[in-house]
């Protein structure tokens, strides 16, 4: 049995109390029988039992943070769409971009400390967070390989 709110059980106690012409008996039964069929539903128990307030339930899904959901095709026409020509080299564009940061091996040369050039593997593919051991070592210039 849920917990009933004072302001209902002084409004109970005073309906019991007035002598309007009913016996008490059947004022009791009265007060049983409402407080049973509330107990039922449970949004009944919180708004007249407890005083809760009840719940507001909203059908407008726009906010005033934009669109948050919705079916209807009258939404879904009004966005762009994007050409198939702009889509293809867009997805071109991003494949490319792929390629270039893949994680293969290139070969470039670098200068050594007494001239010459020496071949090492492209340390940007990896990239700056990944730790190899005598790979590479911070230096004021960027990175630098280990020899």
């Amino acid at each position: 049995m849920p917990r009933i709110a004072e302001d209902v059980l002084k409004n109970i106690r005073q309906y019991l109390l007035v002598e309007n012409g009913d016996p008490t008996i059947v004022r009791v039964e009265r007060v049983q029988t409402s407080v049973e069929e509330v107990q039922k539903n449970p949004m009944s128990q919180k708004t007249i039992l407890i005083l809760e307030p009840a719940p507001i339930f909203s059908h407008n899904v726009n906010k005033g943070k934009g669109l948050v959901f919705e079916y209807d095709s009258t939404c879904s026409s009004s966005h762009k769409k994007v050409k198939p020509s702009q889509d293809s080299k867009l997805l071109r564009a991003a494949m490319d971009a792929g390629n270039a940061m893949s994680s293969k091996s290139q070969a470039i040369q670098t200068a050594t400390d007494h001239g010459g050039f020496r071949p090492i593997e492209n340390s940007f593919s990896v990239g700056s967070t990944v730790h190899r051991v005598g790979f590479n070592e911070p230096s004021f210039s960027g990175t630098k390989g280990k020899w």
